[in-house]
């Protein structure tokens, strides 16, 4: 027999329903009579009435597994990080990398001494003055100014005379280099070698490309008219301070670049007075 009040099945005899305690009229049970007190506190709560409390634990369950997991996430991470070593830096100061290497005194250059820019300038000085050349008919006298020192070279403005032609001026560079340039004012560049003679009256130049003279000093002093016998000619006075006033001047325009061109310039000009007769 089924309740009719929860559809529980029944033994056919029983006055009470088993889970609900509605009592079966068929079995006799007066209707309406209250269920016996043991029976209603024995009697199991019906199904439908647990739903939500079986929901609600599942959902404080998800809840509180969401929190833990979080928590144990946490935890794990501050604790790789405490776990972890920090890395040192690399102490390099006895590496090999940082051993100076030592200097190879084989491999390194001398530097140029000062005496070849000496040699250079001596090279220089032994053209200045008046020089007279024959180069087949015609005669060529060149004038060659006071070197002045340009960095490692000395430099020298020259002027080269012909009868009946305009004067040539060229730019003379001395170097380390055996070789001597000359520049004309018209940009052509040609090389030659000079051998001076001992007591610098003469002097031989070879040009690259074979050609050969041979320039003699000029005297400006010397008398060239005259008769060659009898006493020697007499030589014009010379005023010394107009000629050494001259050196002095040219001196000065040749070493305006010079840090200190009056100490050269008034030393070559008591030179020349020393030496003027």
């Amino acid at each position: 027999m089924f309740c009719p009040e929860c559809g529980t099945q029944n033994p056919d005899t029983a006055k009470f329903c088993v889970r609900c305690g509605y009592q079966n009229q068929m079995a006799g049970g007066a209707a309406g009579a209250p269920m016996p007190p043991q029976m209603v506190a024995s009697a199991p709560a019906s199904s439908g009435s647990k739903l939500p409390w079986v929901f609600g634990g599942l959902a404080l369950l998800v809840i509180a597994g969401l929190i833990g997991f979080m928590l144990y996430r946490n935890n794990s991470n501050a604790s790789a990080g405490e776990g972890s070593p920090t890395p040192r830096p690399r102490n390099t100061a006895n590496t090999v990398a940082d051993v100076p290497a030592a200097s190879n005194s084989t491999n390194s250059k001398p530097a140029v001494p000062n005496s070849d820019l000496a040699e250079v300038e001596k090279k220089a000085q032994a053209f200045v003055g008046k020089w007279v050349t024959q180069v087949g008919k015609d005669t060529f006298t060149i004038t060659y100014g006071v070197p002045s020192k340009q960095g490692d070279t000395f430099v020298i403005l020259a002027t080269a005379s012909q009868k009946g032609k305009a004067d040539v001026a060229s730019t003379i560079i001395f170097s380390r280099d055996e070789w001597i340039k000359e520049i004309d004012n018209t940009g052509k560049e040609i090389k030659f070698k000079a051998d001076p003679s001992a007591d610098g009256s003469r002097m031989a130049i070879n040009l690259t490309d074979g050609l050969a003279m041979t320039f003699v000093k000029v005297d400006p002093n010397a008398q060239t008219s005259g008769s060659t016998t009898g006493s020697a000619p007499k030589k014009n006075p010379v005023n010394c301070d107009k000629k050494c006033y001259q050196v002095y001047d040219q001196c000065m325009a040749d070493y305006r670049q010079n840090p200190d061109p009056e100490t050269i310039c008034r030393a070559k000009q008591q030179s020349c007075l020393s030496k003027c007769q």
